[in-house]
């Protein structure tokens, strides 16, 4: 249907049962490469983290580890340049 309709799609489905750094690296040059502007997420928590994860990371110029859930980390995030997820 989304063909049909004229939209670009891809699918980025390389995520390991854990994702690692890799996988979110490769997950955010796809997007990139296919000039996408949003993540539709499917599946399970690997999937579904490795989706949020790339989404934030399409927008951000620091490694993926400055964002970790540490102390005061979260402020790092420029929010207004993530990727919409559904």
């Amino acid at each position: 249907l989304c063909q049909q309709a004229e939209l670009k799609i891809g699918v980025f489905s390389q995520i390991k049962a854990n994702p690692t750094e890799q996988n979110v690296i490769d997950g955010v040059h796809a997007y990139r490469i296919g000039h996408h502007d949003g993540v539709i997420a499917f599946g399970g928590g690997s999937s579904l983290d490795a989706a949020k994860a790339i989404a934030l990371m399409v927008g951000q110029d620091l490694p993926l580890w400055d964002f970790e859930d540490i102390g005061s980390n979260w402020l790092n995030v420029r929010v207004e340049t993530m990727a919409p997820v559904i």
